[in-house]
C-alpha cells in the first residue's frame, strides 16, 4: 500500500511537471513568435513608407485627396497591411485604405500600429544659400510638418504564417511529450531497481550481516558505492562509540569547570557584596551562557578595533589614557570570518576595562595576523602598558579570574574582564601572561583578498631632530599620529584650536606643521592672513603637511597659497617617514 501510494505521488508530480514544462515552452514560443512577427511587420511598414513618402508628401502639399487615395490603392489586398490612414497637420483624415474585410479581421481586434510624420523637404535654393553660413543653417528650421501616416499592420493571428506557426507549436509539444514519456520510463525503471536494492540491503541490515557477494549482485556504480559506505560504517561503529565516550567525558568536565567558575563568583559575591544593581551579575551570567552562533560574517579586525577605540574615546579622555593601536602580520590585510557582534562585545569589554586599569598612562594594543594553515590564521592581540595597576595585575595574574584573597580592584576580581575571558574562550581563544604584557590568541579563518599582503617591520627613528606642531580635530587620528611620530623620534606639540596654532608659531620654532582638512573649513580671512604673515616672517621655512582622507583639499586656494603638502589617511608610517625626510632634512633637499 505504501509503495503504491509513493508511486502515485511520483506519477502525479511528474504529470504536473510535464504540464508546467508545456506551459512554459508554449509561453516562450508564443512570445518569440510575437516578437519575430512584430519586427517583420515593422520592416514591412518601413519598406511601404519608403516607397510612398514622395507621393504622400506631394499629395499633402497640395491637399489633393484624390491623388492620396490613388497612391494608397497599390496597397489593397496586401496581406501584411490591415489599414493605412493619412492625416494632415490638423489631424484631419485625408485618405484611408482598409483591408480588414479582405483579411477577415474584426474591427475590435488590436492592430500593430506604426506612425510616421510626413515633412516637407527643404528647398534646394535655401539649402545652397545656408551652406555658406553654418550658424544660420543651425538656427533656421528647414522642414515643415505636412501631416502623418499611420500603418496598422496585420496581427500574428490573422497573418498568412499563423497556420505554419501553429504547426511548429504542435510539433514542439509532441516532441516534449515524447521526451518526457521516455524520461518517465527510464526513471520508473531506476526507481524499481533501486527499490529492489534497498529491500535487499534492509534485509541484510536487519540480520546485522552483509553477504559477501552482494557487491557482485549489484549492477550500478551508485549501489556499489552505497554498499561500500555501509560496510565502512560497520567498521567505524566501534571507533565512534569510543569517540562518543571521550566526548561525554569532555562535556562533563566542561560543565564542572563552568559550574566551578559560577560557584566561585557566587561565593565571591557573598563575601564581597557589590554595591551596584544586578547589571554586573547579568553581564557575567550572559558571558557564561552566551552562544557563539553560526551566523558569522567577514570583518576587518583593524577597522573594528578603531571603531571600539572611537566609541570609548570619551572614557579615554576622562581617564587621561592615550591609546596606541598597531597592526602587523602577513594576513593583516585579510578579513576575518567571525561572529561580529560577540567579537565587538568582547573588544568593548576588554578595552573599556583596560582604560580604567591604565588610568593616567599609555595603553598599547597590537593586532597581529599571521598564516597558520592555508586560509586559517592566529589573531594575536598584544596589550602593554607601564601603568602600575596593569603591571600589578600581570605580575599577580589576577586580571581574568576570581580570588577570595585579592581585593576588589580594577585589576583583580574585575567581573567585566572575567566576562570578557568567557567570551574569548567561546571563540576558542586563550590568554597568556608575559613580562609587562598580556597576549590573547584566537584561531580564525580569513578571506583571500587582491590587496598585496604586507609585513609590518620595526621602524627606525629619523636621525635629524624634527619639531612638529600637530592640529587634528579627530582625537583618535591625533593619537595614532602622535604614536607614529614618537616611533620616528619626532618632537611634537599639540594644538587644540587654530588660534593656538597661531600663538605657538609666534613664540616657538617648528620644522613642520601637521593639520587635517578641518583646518581649512570655515576659513577666517583674518586668521589665514595672520597665519601666512607669521610663516613669511620666519627666518627658516616651515612646511605645512595636510593629513586627510579628503583629497579634494588639495584643490582649495588656501592649500595652494600655503604651498602645503598632502598625505592621505589612513596614515602609512613609511609614507609619513619619507615625507618628513623630504620636507625637514638635508637628505630631502
Amino acid at each position: 500500500m505504501k509503495r503504491a501510494k509513493y508511486v502515485n505521488q511520483y506519477n502525479l508530480a511528474f504529470i504536473l511537471a510535464v504540464i508546467a514544462l508545456l506551459f512554459v515552452a508554449n509561453y516562450l514560443f508564443g512570445k518569440a513568435s510575437q516578437q519575430q512577427h512584430f519586427y517583420q511587420q515593422k520592416n514591412l511598414s518601413q519598406s511601404i513608407l519608403a516607397n510612398l513618402t514622395i507621393e504622400l508628401e506631394y499629395g499633402l502639399s497640395f491637399g489633393n485627396k484624390v491623388d492620396l487615395k490613388n497612391s494608397l490603392e497599390a496597397l489593397r489586398n496586401n496581406q501584411g497591411l490591415a489599414m493605412i490612414t493619412v492625416y494632415d497637420n490638423q489631424s484631419n483624415v485625408m485618405a484611408q485604405l482598409d483591408n480588414r474585410d479582405l483579411l477577415s479581421i474584426p474591427e475590435d481586434v488590436d492592430l500593430i500600429n506604426f506612425t510616421q510624420p510626413i515633412d516637407q523637404s527643404p528647398s534646394s535654393s535655401l539649402s545652397d544659400s545656408l551652406l555658406l553660413n553654418e550658424e544660420i543653417l543651425q538656427s533656421v528650421k528647414l522642414e515643415r510638418r505636412l501631416g502623418e501616416v499611420t500603418l496598422s499592420m496585420t496581427p500574428l493571428a490573422y497573418s498568412p504564417t499563423s497556420q505554419e506557426i501553429q504547426t511548429y507549436q504542435t510539433m514542439l509539444n509532441a516532441i516534449i511529450i515524447i521526451l518526457m514519456i521516455m524520461l518517465w520510463a527510464y526513471m520508473y525503471y531506476r526507481l524499481s531497481y533501486t527499490s529492489r536494492i534497498m529491500k535487499k540491503m534492509t534485509e541484510s541490515l536487519n540480520r546485522s550481516v552483509l553477504p559477501r557477494n552482494i557487491l557482485y549482485n549489484t549492477k550500478t556504480q551508485e549501489a556499489q558505492a552505497l554498499i561500500k559506505a555501509i560496510i565502512d560504517i560497520f567498521l567505524q561503529n566501534k571507533n565512534l562509540e569510543h569517540q562518543l565516550t571521550l566526548l561525554k567525558t569532555e562535556v562533563a568536565q566542561a560543565r564542572r569547570d563552568a559550574n566551578t567558575e559560577l560557584q566561585e563568583f557566587l561565593g565571591f559575591l557573598l563575601e564581597n557584596p557589590i554595591e551596584h544593581d544586578d547589571e554586573t551579575i547579568q553581564l557575567f551570567y550572559q558571558s557564561i551562557t552566551q552562544h557563539i552562533g553560526d551566523r558569522k560574517s567577514s570583518i576587518w579586525s583593524r577597522d573594528l578595533l578603531k571603531q571600539v577605540i572611537t566609541e570609548l574615546s570619551s572614557l579615554a579622555k576622562s581617564e587621561q589614557v592615550t591609546i596606541y593601536d598597531t597592526y602587523s602580520g602577513d594576513r593583516i590585510n585579510r578579513q576575518l570570518i567571525i561572529d561580529r557582534d560577540n567579537f565587538k562585545r568582547f573588544l568593548l569589554l576588554l578595552v573599556e576595562q583596560l582604560i580604567k586599569v591604565c588610568s593616567g598612562h599609555q595603553l598599547s594594543i597590537s593586532f597581529d595576523q599571521r598564516q597558520a594553515i592555508k586560509d586559517n590564521t592566529i589573531l594575536r592581540i598584544s596589550i602593554e602598558s607601564d601603568a602600575e595597576n596593569f603591571i600589578e595585575g600581570v605580575n599577580t595574574q589576577s586580571l581574568f579570574h576570581f580570588s577570595h584573597e585579592a581585593p576588589i580592584t580594577c585589576y583583580s576580581n574585575n567581573v567585566h574582564l572575567i566576562a570578557a575571558k568567557h567570551l574569548l574562550r567561546k571563540f576558542g581563544g586563550e590568554y597568556f601572561y608575559f613580562e609587562k604584557e598580556v597576549r590573547i590568541e584566537i584561531p580564525v579563518a580569513t578571506l583571500a583578498t587582491d590587496e598585496p599582503e604586507v609585513w609590518t617591520e620595526s621602524v627606525t627613528p629619523i636621525e635629524t631632530d624634527i619639531n612638529a606642531l600637530i592640529f587634528d580635530s579627530d582625537p583618535i587620528d591625533k593619537m595614532v599620529l602622535m604614536g607614529y611620530l614618537e616611533k620616528l623620534g619626532v618632537n611634537t606639540e599639540k594644538a587644540s584650536a587654530k588660534q593656538v596654532v597661531l600663538q605657538k608659531i609666534r613664540h616657538e620654532k617648528f620644522d613642520i606643521i601637521m593639520v587635517n582638512s578641518d583646518f581649512f573649513h570655515d576659513p577666517d580671512p583674518f586668521f589665514f592672513t595672520n597665519f601666512a604673515s607669521e610663516l613669511n616672517d620666519q627666518m627658516e621655512k616651515t612646511s605645512i603637511l595636510v593629513i586627510s582622507s579628503d583629497s579634494s583639499v588639495k584643490e582649495t586656494e588656501l592649500f595652494k597659497s600655503l604651498n602645503a603638502h598632502y598625505l592621505p589617511k589612513p596614515i602609512d608610517i613609511y609614507q609619513l617617514k619619507t615625507k618628513l625626510i623630504n620636507l625637514c632634512t638635508d637628505a630631502g633637499d
